[in-house]
């Protein structure tokens, strides 16, 4: 059972300008609900209102993705094939990375005026 009288006292210690202390009041507070098993909504005697639903979009066409029809993860692509693309393009990035490493360790060391 939830004692209201002592969760008032803690919730009248929110307002304290010591930040500390208004968490600890707060995290306090939460506990006491927790240990209740209860919830904010039936200690304050409101239920959450519904969530409207939010109308959606009526489908249409697809606008084409950036960059045109030929480049990159298309709309219409399985899973599979779009992983394919990505990591295509990782490795190609990867590797192109690498070779340029390597090229700067070939270059003889700069030396110093």
């Amino acid at each position: 059972m939830l004692d209201l009288d002592r969760l008032s006292k803690i919730l009248a210690r929110t307002t304290s300008p010591i930040d500390a202390e208004a968490l600890a009041s707060i995290r306090a507070a939460n506990r006491m609900v927790k240990d209740a098993d209860t919830t904010w909504p039936r200690v304050l005697g409101v239920e959450p209102a519904a969530p409207s639903p939010r109308p959606r979009p009526a489908p249409g066409p697809r606008p084409p993705m950036r960059g045109g029809p030929s480049f990159g993860p298309q709309p219409d692509m399985s899973l599979r094939e779009v992983l394919e693309v990505v990591m295509g393009g990782f490795r190609d990035a990867a590797g192109s990375a690498s070779r340029e490493f390597a090229r700067e360790l070939k270059r003889p060391p700069r030396r110093r005026p």
